[in-house]
């Protein structure tokens, strides 16, 4: 259960420090870059950035990765189970399908995503809301990752229940729904050239 004392204060006020870092900057993204390791900055990004004057990031796991697994392990009683989730929707925000796919590829992460969100009517309404907002930014613009997060809905027993936690709560699950309606308008639309859109101008 929750426990508010100094303890878990300090350990909320240092997440929403990390959630902030999680963020793109605007510019080299280059906190958000950091949260990966070397070797994981060269398989997403093919290089890893220097860090200050200590020179390249470290290897093995980054914080991301190691974010992910601390939230795969929260009960869903856990008071962090929000705040977790928070960073890793705010790190996948506004990515790339390469960095999305880093994630996906996380152990036991697409599984974990989809059955908590498919069970969150139990759930806070922060929680679920984080939660579906974290998937609509893992398959915005990327169809088959979006392919994926239905297979493994139904891999895991869950593809109704998913879909029923989506619709019992459209509000919280509005971002989610948007971005499937992206992609899926996305792969729809005819790509626009400079020869097509030259005709156009031509006929008008």
């Amino acid at each position: 259960g929750c426990a508010c004392n100094a303890v878990s204060c300090l350990q909320v006020q240092l997440l929403r420090t990390v959630q902030a870092l999680c963020e793109k900057d605007g510019g080299g993204y280059t906190a958000h870059r950091a949260l990966l390791s070397r070797d994981e900055q060269a398989e997403v990004y093919g290089e890893a950035l220097p860090v200050g004057r200590a020179g390249p990031a470290p290897a093995g796991p980054g914080m991301l990765s190691r974010l992910v697994a601390l939230l795969l392990r929260q009960s869903r009683s856990s008071p962090y189970r929000f705040w977790l989730a928070g960073c890793v929707h705010k790190w996948v925000q506004a990515t790339g399908p390469r960095e999305q796919e880093f994630l996906a590829g996380q152990p036991g992460f697409l599984a974990f995503a989809v059955t908590a969100a498919s069970a969150s009517a139990e759930e806070c309404f922060t929680v679920r809301q984080v939660l579906f907002d974290m998937l609509g930014e893992l398959v915005k613009f990327n169809a088959p990752l979006l392919d994926r997060v239905w297979r493994t809905a139904h891999k895991a027993g869950v593809a109704r229940a998913f879909v029923s936690a989506a619709r019992g709560h459209a509000v919280d699950s509005s971002v989610f729904v948007q971005c499937c309606a992206l992609t899926a308008t996305a792969l729809e639309r005819t790509p626009v050239t400079l020869s097509s859109a030259r005709g156009r101008v031509t006929d008008a």
